[in-house]
């Protein structure tokens, strides 16, 4: 009996030390690890968003504490805000599927731009996408790289 509680403490050990959760980046297929992954909700409720193209989400790349060092939070929600009107602000017909824009913001240019998509969406509607959101006044970090992902659902007047 006291082996069975030994070996059973051993395997309730392992699993607690090996859970940490992975996220696989669609946008460039690397892999982020964390003990845990924390979800964030905003302190008052937005309005029901009623376009063809709707934020769904974000993902933090980049550790909280780096953010925090590198940029004005207040700053950093301004630029989403501005990220979100634009895309949203595109015009959509027959459209559908999933839009993932990976930003990379740093010390001293212009932010990066990546995009991933899964669904029907045509490419002149994703250009129309990609040049929108770069057309946004970027922020630049301090110092060090902060890398975040906007989630966009695209459900077209069409369909």
């Amino acid at each position: 009996m006291s082996k069975l509680l030994v070996i059973l403490f051993f395997c309730i050990f392992l699993i607690s030390v090996n859970a940490q959760e992975t996220y696989v980046n669609p946008v460039d297929g690397k892999s982020y690890t964390a003990d845990s992954w924390m979800i964030h909700k905003p302190q008052t409720q937005e309005p029901q968003q009623t376009g063809p193209i709707q934020m769904s989400g974000m993902v933090l790349l980049t550790e909280e504490h780096v953010i925090e060092n590198n940029l004005n939070i207040h700053d950093l929600v301004a630029f989403i805000d501005r990220v979100k009107l634009a895309v949203e602000q595109i015009s959509s017909t027959n459209e559908e599927g999933e839009l993932l824009l990976q930003f990379e913001l740093n010390s001293s240019e212009n932010f990066n731009l990546r995009m991933s998509y899964a669904g029907d969406l045509s490419d002149t509607f994703l250009k129309s996408i990609f040049d929108g959101a770069k057309k946004v006044e970027s922020i630049n970090t301090k110092t060090e790289l902060v890398r975040f992902q906007i989630k966009f659902s695209v459900r077209g007047s069409g369909v």
